[in-house]
C-alpha cells in the first residue's frame, strides 16, 4: 500500500482519556473498553464527541504499551474516576490515513518516519491514531480508515542578517 503524508495544522482540542499501561495482547479490547466508558460519561454530562475517537501512543515495548484512549469534545469538562481531561496540542503534524486492519499499519508509521526525515522534521511528541471507522459498525477491517498523526517541532526561524 502506497502511503500519501503530509503537514497539516491541528488547533489544540479539548480531551477526556483514559491513560494506562496495557499489555500488547489486550490493546484491541483495552481500547474499546476505555472508549465506551469515556462515551457513557459524556453521555451522563449530556454531551456528544466533537471528533473521532483517538488513542496516543507514549511509550512501548515488546509487551507492555503505555496509551492514553481519548475523545475529543467541544469543552473542557472535569473526568470522574479513570477519565481524566487534557488536551491535544495544535501545532503541525505529519498525517497520513491507513485503510485496513489495524494490525497492518506499520507501513504507515514507517512513511511517516521517511517523510519526517526527508523533510529535515522531527517528532515533538507521541504518535496518535485517530479512528474514522468504528469497528463495531463496519465489520469488513478493509474498510477501516484510521489518521496516523506524528506532532512535529517548529521550524526553527533563520536569523536576520542586519
Amino acid at each position: 500500500m502506497s502511503y500519501h503524508v503530509r503537514c497539516k495544522r491541528l488547533a489544540p482540542q479539548p480531551v477526556l482519556f483514559i491513560r494506562a499501561h496495557v499489555e500488547r495482547s489486550k490493546l484491541e479490547s483495552t481500547v474499546s473498553s476505555f472508549l465506551n466508558e469515556i462515551c457513557d460519561y459524556i453521555s451522563t454530562k449530556g454531551m456528544q464527541p466533537s471528533a473521532p475517537p483517538y488513542t496516543r501512543y507514549h511509550a512501548f515495548d515488546d509487551n507492555d504499551i503505555d496509551l492514553e484512549t481519548g475523545v475529543p469534545v467541544i469543552r473542557r469538562v472535569n473526568g470522574q474516576g479513570m477519565i481524566q481531561t487534557g488536551e491535544i496540542p495544535g501545532g503541525d503534524y505529519a498525517c497520513t490515513e491507513h485503510w485496513g486492519p489495524y494490525e497492518q499499519m506499520q507501513d504507515a508509521m514507517r512513511a511517516l518516519n521517511e517523510w519526517m526525515f526527508d523533510h529535515g522534521r522531527q517528532a515533538s511528541g507521541p504518535s496518535i491514531e485517530v479512528y474514522w471507522t468504528d469497528p463495531t459498525t463496519e465489520p469488513n477491517a478493509n474498510r477501516w480508515r484510521t489518521e496516523l498523526l506524528r506532532p512535529l517541532q517548529p521550524i526553527a526561524q533563520a536569523a536576520s542578517v542586519a
